[in-house]
């Protein structure tokens, strides 16, 4: 269901990945690749990908 999920919500998580993740995550290339790499639907499941938009969404709601 992880998958399913970020793929439906992919396009609400994107503002997340434009914020410097310098050192963390090459955010640029993420950006680049982004609906691929968030289409995810028809994956094996991968907790990976939900890891990092978790991430993401903490470190700006952390205002870090």
């Amino acid at each position: 269901p992880n998958n399913k999920w970020v793929t439906e919500l992919k396009d609400q998580f994107r503002p997340y990945f434009e914020q410097d993740l310098t050192g963390i995550i090459n955010h640029k290339k993420l950006l680049k690749d982004y609906d691929s790499f968030f289409n995810i639907a028809a994956k094996p499941e991968n907790g990976r990908i939900f890891k990092f938009m978790a991430f993401a969404v903490w470190k700006k709601t952390m205002g870090l």
